[in-house]
């Protein structure tokens, strides 16, 4: 079944009638949040394909491209899970040997809400939200790698020797951030599981 088929079964339309509703509404000039406004006002539909439209009009007109929010800034998402228990994956992040071993090299990690933490990359920041064996939240601040966005880690143990890593990389300003990012991310969580699977040996 195509997007546009479940477009139609989910909302009455296909998103090609669904772009020339919104071109006759001028909806390119009145922005985001005013077009699925409009959408769930005018025309009946339910908040999630109110947004789910507006992104795809907005992506097949031009305005948005892969990766970009809504506001003009970028975010890549991870999920991968680590054969290895919590404890040791949220340790991976957190203390400085386990990180320079799969993510960077000289880590300095003060690992608490307000603590910062400086890599021998440049990577630098201050932890905002810290809950141990459940979440991580830090700015990132790399002058030479999208200073000003924000990372989100949450860690959650679907068993005892599995741990799901889920990671958002936000607010990044640019599409190359975007495309560096998402390469080097992924590249980091490919380390991690591979380091992952050896934990055993690595307790």
């Amino acid at each position: 079944m195509t997007r546009s088929d479940i477009a139609i079964k989910k909302t009455g339309k296909s998103m090609d009638e669904w772009y020339t509703i919104l071109d006759r509404w001028n909806a390119q000039e009145k922005g985001h949040a005013a077009t699925a406004k409009y959408l769930a006002a005018e025309w009946g539909v339910n908040a999630w394909w109110s947004q789910n439209i507006t992104v795809e009009y907005e992506k097949a007109r031009g305005l948005r491209v892969v990766g970009q929010r809504a506001d003009g800034n970028f975010e890549v998402s991870f999920r991968r899970t680590m054969p290895a228990p919590v404890e040791w994956v949220y340790a991976a992040f957190t203390t400085p040997e386990r990180l320079n071993r799969w993510f960077t090299h000289d880590a300095q990690l003060d690992v608490r809400v307000g603590g910062e933490y400086h890599t021998g990359d440049g990577d630098m920041g201050i932890y905002k939200n810290v809950v141990p064996n459940k979440r991580l939240r830090f700015t990132w601040e790399n002058p030479d790698h999208c200073p000003g966005s924000m990372v989100d880690v949450q860690f959650d143990p679907p068993a005892p020797d599995r741990c799901v890593v889920s990671l958002t990389h936000s607010k990044i300003k640019t599409q190359d951030g975007y495309n560096d990012m998402k390469a080097g991310w992924h590249n980091a969580l490919d380390s991690l599981k591979a380091l992952a699977e050896s934990y055993q040996l690595d307790p």
